[in-house]
């Protein structure tokens, strides 16, 4: 399966002075390769076998990230 579409929405978003070196930092970045997730083979089996699946059921594979960026929460 591939996906569509990625919605997303955001209220209230603002910069603290504070922040403005990381959001920087952030811009700069080129991003990874999107990740991929691999999905158990469910085309056999029953509702109640399908409630039993368990997080670690499901693969996300090749997920790469930057360094953490440190920030002091503004206040």
């Amino acid at each position: 399966l591939k996906p569509k579409e990625f919605v997303h929405s955001m209220s209230d978003v603002h910069l603290y002075a504070n922040s403005i070196d990381a959001v920087t930092t952030q811009l700069e970045r080129q991003p990874f390769e999107l990740p991929s997730i691999r999905l158990p083979d469910i085309t056999d089996l029953s509702v109640e076998t399908m409630s039993q699946l368990e997080p670690e059921d499901f693969k996300l594979e090749n997920y790469q990230h930057h360094p953490r960026i440190n920030v002091e929460v503004g206040v």
